[in-house]
């Protein structure tokens, strides 16, 4: 039966269709059934039934002519009740000669039997005359039917059937029915069909696949992860509550929605504003105030054009503050937080009327490169991942002692680096659920031994050294268990606290594009589906790895060729510079202002 069954008429030059095409000719082939449908639902003649059609049709005209068979030629000799013009053989003759064909001379009970001067062959004869010539290399000739001027109409061999429109041939082990001038309409043979110009081939290549007259590969019809599997099928990567700055530009970037970000070519994407003309299609879209508060993100697949996906959005543009607003910021992240977060997070928010004021222990960085300790305080840890600050990793933190906080807090950033503020030793009283290797991650009491005050915003951008360290099987089921337990553990300790997660994205490479449809989407989608179970008002997944651009903001290699252009892949695709760096705390800053006035 059709496996894509898409209904298109005839003509179409759609893959799927030459797929179901394909497995119909099989079924017409093969099947002992005698009927099947089509891909347009008509029902069609197999093979077999087309045989017992013609072997039905067979014996109603033998019926209509009439036959009789006799043991002898006596036998029959004494029957003359047939009509003119029947048929008889005789089959056990002891005279071999009377053996044959006969038919009625006169009407019925006259006449006599006359032999036929040119006998059929009978099918006895004919599978010895046939099993006789299979054991000889040549090519025997059964039989030909030729006209009155000797011009061959019809011959049948050993290996083919000649007629004058078209020839079926059998030799080395192929088959073939080509028409009068050698051109072939059916081939086959241990490797190859061809049926008109629709030619399959087997391959040592897992899948089935569709390629040009050179051999490459135009799509994969076979494996559902790859080029038949729609680029919007599965998770996209977004999220409908968006805040945007009155004054700056955030763009979505639609490759970085997608699962498959290489196949971004393959989606048309558009913004649309639902209250005035506003709209742009594109791979990348900017998302302003001119859209609304409610406008709706659009994707089609390129090459279906029914094929689509739609997303209300719900966007707040942040009103710019007079007098200036204080928010207090709890920054938790690796690297990227480290390397200038709240320095830019203090500069792009100040544009809304924010003064930004960071808690934390340790200090992150000011200058755009280094890690320097002049930044404001976060928990901004390079290397660290969520695991690292619930303790179900044990290999790369430690435990900051009861009573050793001063000395903790007075010692250089390299030393506080792999000490963990929040833990302390699991009790009797704390559920299982919150413990992780005899140590909980506890808010509050991270509060009261460093006496910090209490978040306004918790910012939570971790995930990225995750996708570093666990792999395709575990990461999802990690990082959604200490998302489960750092935001319940958060909201316990501070329930007036937004939380903002959120994860960067990456450069495009071959590298980094795999472990976007693996490891990143996973990460992303353990994110989402905490956050839905929660179902804490209080949490806010910003998608700002769709808000920057994956194309720059990253390393380049440092040698030139001799066109002065430098050649090779990124340098370091994980950590922003530049303009991605700047891109995306400029976009988060908008979700902090939202958070802090209660817009999201």
């Amino acid at each position: 039966m059709p496996e894509y069954n898409t209904g298109n008429p005839l003509g179409s030059m759609d893959p799927r269709d030459l797929f179901d095409n394909a497995n119909l000719l099989d079924i017409a082939v093969n099947s002992e059934e005698s009927t099947f449908q089509d891909r347009l639902g008509v029902a069609r003649k197999t093979f077999a039934g087309l045989a017992a059609e013609g072997r039905e049709t067979f014996l109603e005209i033998a019926k209509s002519v009439g036959s009789r068979q006799y043991s002898t030629k006596a036998a029959m000799d004494a029957d003359l009740s047939p009509p003119e013009s029947w048929g008889a053989i005789v089959t056990n003759d002891p005279i071999a000669e009377d053996n044959g064909w006969y038919y009625k001379s006169g009407a019925s009970g006259n006449g006599s039997w006359v032999k036929l001067a040119n006998q059929p062959v009978i099918k006895a004869e004919f599978d010895s005359l046939i099993r006789a010539d299979t054991q000889s290399s040549s090519e025997g000739e059964y039989f030909a039917i030729i006209d009155e001027e000797s011009s061959q109409i019809a011959r049948l061999t050993s290996k083919r059937l000649i007629a004058l429109p078209f020839e079926i041939a059998s030799e080395n082990d192929n088959v073939e029915i080509s028409d009068e001038e050698g051109g072939v309409s059916l081939y086959f043979d241990a490797t190859t069909a061809q049926l008109g110009p629709l030619e399959m081939q087997v391959t040592s290549d897992p899948g089935i696949f569709i390629t040009d007259d050179d051999g490459q590969v135009i799509r994969v019809l076979s494996d559902p992860d790859k080029e038949t599997r729609s680029p919007l099928e599965g998770n996209l990567l977004f999220q409908p509550t968006l805040a945007v700055s009155p004054t700056d530009e955030s763009s979505i970037y639609v490759q970085s929605i997608l699962s498959r970000r290489e196949l971004v070519s393959s989606v048309v994407a558009t913004l649309a504003s639902t209250s005035n003309s506003s709209s742009k299609t594109g791979t990348v879209l900017p998302l302003t105030s001119q859209y609304g508060d409610s406008p709706v993100l659009v994707f089609r697949d390129v090459n279906y054009p029914d094929e689509h996906r739609y997303l209300p959005l719900t966007v707040r543009t942040v009103p710019v503050q007079s007098p200036v607003k204080t928010v207090k910021i709890l920054f938790i992240g690796d690297s990227i937080g480290n390397r200038q977060g709240p320095k830019l997070i203090t500069q792009y928010i100040s544009q809304l009327g924010f003064a930004a004021q960071f808690i934390g222990t340790i200090n992150s960085v000011s200058a755009d490169a280094g890690n320097d300790s002049l930044g404001a305080l976060c928990e901004c840890r390079e290397g660290w991942e969520t695991g690292d600050f619930t303790y179900a990793i044990t290999d790369r933190v430690k435990i900051i002692a009861p009573g050793s906080e001063a000395a903790y807090l007075s010692s250089t950033k390299d030393a506080k680096w792999p000490q963990n503020p929040f833990l302390r030793v699991a009790t009797s009283s704390d559920p299982a659920s919150i413990v992780r290797n005899g140590y909980v991650f506890d808010c509050l009491f991270y509060q009261q031994r460093f006496s910090l005050e209490t978040p306004d915003i918790v910012i939570n951008a971790l995930g990225t050294n995750d996708i570093r360290d666990r792999d395709d099987n575990t990461i999802y089921n990690d990082v959604y268990s200490n998302d489960m337990l750092m935001h319940s553990q958060i909201a316990a300790a501070w329930p007036n606290a937004k939380i903002i997660r959120t994860l960067p994205g990456t450069a495009i490479n071959s590298v980094r594009n795999t472990l976007w449809s693996t490891r990143y989407s996973s990460t992303i989608k353990a994110m989402q589906q905490a956050s839905k179970d929660l179902a804490n008002s209080s949490i806010t997944i910003a998608p700002l790895w769709a808000m920057m651009n994956p194309e720059a903001g990253f390393s380049i290699p440092t040698t030139t060729d001799a066109t002065g252009f430098i050649r090779g892949d990124w340098a370091d695709p994980v950590h922003l510079i530049g303009s991605s760096r700047h891109s995306y705390y400029q976009a988060m800053s908008p979700f902090v202002a939202a958070a802090a006035l209660n817009l999201i």
